[in-house]
């Protein structure tokens, strides 16, 4: 064995100790979660000008961040949501359109975010347009396009690519759009079954609520001793909050962040119900007993429930729901 002189086994050892040191301190300050924004867009060539959607995405499924700075070229004065001062929900999304000149070879978004923790991010995306964007010698019309949302409401795009200002009717209510310009305009869910716009002489569209895909959602499950739910949000929504009221006990809160299940469970008996409260709605569950419980004589250990252990689901079938928001017509400029 090569024993080495204690001249360099000393400096060797402090050198070790050292570089331990800065690893666990490297370690400790890594912080626990992403603090990233990201931008990305997307162009189409409508009636001779591009129309660029763009998308700002956090990373941070815990906090909200606020927006130091979002700048773009060509300018957006009428950006409204993806703007300096707006807030992005912690693992939401924001959605921005602009309206560029079919003459313009390219569009960018430069972004700048804070969290309250102080961390920082920044990105910038850019979009070169593909060939000419021309009208093809057919007028520039107005249109209006429509979205759903998870709260039961939906979002009217009203578009003006014309060189007059025009007045949209949305649901018997009057929204004006400048010249070039476009609006946002929000139906409440108790409106929103059946959505009409007009305008002109002869323009119309018509939509209404279709059912979203990724949805928050509540789940319900009943065994012999339990009423349990599990609530699942889905990637690119913000922090879902729902409240679980019963008929006897505390009430219990969940917040589940995108991309997240949280489940709550209670102890039940004839009788028991839960008020479920999500988007300002609520249901309740009332728990009923499944039929392959058995009850057997208390001898010691609760046996008569771990008899009938397998869980079977509320009512003959998963409870599933989904919350409608009731608001009135909000306006933003898209």
């Amino acid at each position: 064995m090569i024993r080495l002189p204690r001249a360099v086994r000393r400096p060797l050892a402090v050198a070790a100790a050292a570089f331990v040191g800065l690893a666990a301190a490297l370690a400790i300050s890594t912080p626990a979660s992403a603090h990233t924004v990201t931008v990305k867009g997307e162009a189409d060539c409508v009636s001779g000008k591009w129309v660029v959607t763009w998308t700002a995405t956090s990373s941070n499924t815990d906090l909200t961040g606020t927006f130091d700075k979002a700048e773009y070229l060509p300018a957006n004065p009428d950006a409204e949501h993806i703007r300096e001062g707006a807030e992005l929900p912690a693992g939401g999304q924001l959605t921005e359109t602009q309206v560029v000149a079919g003459s313009e070879g390219s569009a960018s978004l430069s972004v700048h975010m804070t969290w309250p923790n102080n961390h920082e991010s920044a990105d910038k995306a850019s979009i070169t347009f593909e060939g000419k964007c021309k009208d093809e010698g057919q007028p520039a019309a107005p249109s209006a396009s429509f979205a759903s949302n998870c709260d039961g409401s939906v979002d009217v795009n009203l578009q003006n690519p014309t060189d007059a200002d025009v007045t949209f009717t949305v649901n018997g209510e009057d929204v004006d759009v400048a010249a070039g310009g476009s609006r946002v305009v929000t139906v409440g869910a108790d409106e929103a079954e059946t959505v009409t716009v007009t305008w002109g002489k002869d323009g119309s569209a018509k939509g209404g609520f279709e059912q979203p895909d990724n949805c928050p959602t509540i789940s319900g499950l009943s065994d012999c001793d339990t009423l349990s739910f599990e609530v699942e949000n889905f990637p690119g929504n913000p922090v879902f909050v729902a409240t679980f009221t019963p008929s006897t006990g505390e009430a219990k809160t969940l917040e589940v962040a995108a991309g997240e299940k949280k489940s709550v469970s209670f102890a039940a008996s004839e009788g028991f119900s839960v008020k479920v409260t999500g988007f300002d709605k609520t249901e309740v569950v009332t728990w009923e007993q499944p039929d392959d419980c058995v009850a057997l004589p208390k001898t010691g250990a609760n046996t008569g429930a771990i008899a009938g252990g397998g869980a079977a689901l509320l009512a003959g079938g998963g409870i599933l729901f989904f919350f409608v928001r009731r608001r009135r017509i909000r306006f933003t400029a898209a």
